[in-house]
């Protein structure tokens, strides 16, 4: 056990170093109002904080611990979907990301979500292309549908228990769509899905014959049921948590360059313009990438974009649509997403952003 222990505090140092996209640190504890840094910078914990003492919302709400520990818990959904670290098992997250990458030309909708959201056809969680071929309008209607969806599921307007399958109607008909190809695979696969399944998985890998066969590598997730054992606004809380995860991601400089354009290897948090480019992991350096997943030393108070007031904003609305008012409230949030990745003057694929590869 000691030695498993030694290997999984390993595993997640190099989890930290390579896996994340805006760094997290997956054992954190808030103190005084911070999120502590363990063995990784709390990137996506404390800009959720931050955004929280931001937000119009109730002081008692901003004082609630469920509320804030299910919130944050829903910023690191997007890197560790299948609740590898919850579990305890961080060498099945590191092994799962190291394949998912060198397996990212097969992967599709019939893998598992480790394997789809790191390297394969749903990096849009983290703002970025799945892959060369994906044009940017492709790129944004994911995110956007994403962002939908999980506002939708932050207010409670698609309930924690409405089955995928008739999720898109409770979404816009292009959102729908868009819901159905990446999550459902046309209305094929995971249909009995529920958002609470989604938001409160908890897996490990296994050795699997039959994942072999289906050419999937040589185990498969095995994941708990959850039974529908969580209260509806913890489910609420964790998909507004992966809404901003995608939104602070969007603001990587290693995920998207945004106008106007520079030079530096950092990522601003506010003062930044619309979308440039969004990058494509597969033609960046990963040695490189993570150089901007971390906060940087200063940042722009200026106009437009600023992350953590547009995150708050967010949070506002949620928290205010929660009374049954949330259709009324995503029409309210819907610009400000779609002002937030504004493409009219971004490149036409995604690309490296200057993060290439290095001949070495």
């Amino acid at each position: 056990m000691r030695a498993y222990r030694i290997l999984s505090a390993a595993t997640l140092c190099l989890v930290s170093a390579s896996a994340s996209a805006f760094q997290l640190s997956p054992y954190g504890k808030v103190n005084n109002g911070a999120y502590t840094r363990v063995f990784s910078e709390a990137v996506h914990e404390n800009l959720t904080l931050a955004s929280i003492r931001q937000a119009a919302i109730p002081d008692a709400l901003k004082a609630d611990q469920n509320f804030i520990e299910s919130l944050i818990a829903g910023a690191r959904w997007n890197d560790d979907p299948l609740g590898f670290m919850k579990t305890g098992v961080p060498v099945d997250f590191y092994l799962s990301f190291k394949d998912s990458c060198k397996r990212s030309t097969q992967i599709n909708p019939t893998w598992d979500l480790m394997y789809r959201t790191h390297c394969g056809d749903m990096q849009y969680l983290h703002a970025m292309a799945s892959s060369a071929l994906e044009t940017t309008t492709q790129t944004r209607a994911r995110i956007m549908m994403w962002a939908e969806f999980t506002f939708r599921v932050s207010t409670g307007e698609i309930p924690k228990n409405r089955y995928f399958r008739s999720v898109p109607q409770l979404m816009s008909p292009e959102g729908g769509e868009q819901f159905s190809q990446s999550l459902t695979h046309s209305n094929t696969r995971r249909l009995l899905w529920q958002p609470e399944d989604l938001f409160s998985r908890n897996c490990t890998r296994m050795p699997a014959l039959k994942a072999m066969l289906r050419g999937h590598g040589w185990t498969e997730s095995r994941c708990d049921d959850s039974h529908n054992e969580h209260a509806a606004s913890t489910i609420q809380n964790l998909a507004l948590g992966s809404l901003l995860h995608l939104l602070q991601d969007s603001f990587s400089d290693s995920h998207v360059r945004r106008f106007p354009l520079h030079d530096e290897h950092v990522s601003r948090l506010a003062g930044v313009q619309g979308v440039e480019q969004f990058g494509n992991y597969a033609k960046q350096d990963s040695s490189r990438h993570k150089v901007a997943d971390r906060l940087p030393e200063t940042a722009n108070d200026a106009q437009p974009l600023d992350l953590k007031h547009l995150s708050a904003q967010l949070i506002a609305l949620s928290v205010t649509g929660r009374d049954g008012t949330g259709a009324a409230q995503w029409e309210q949030a819907r610009p400000l997403l779609e002002h937030a990745f504004d493409i009219s003057r971004a490149q036409p694929v995604s690309g490296a952003i200057g993060y290439e590869k290095l001949d070495r």
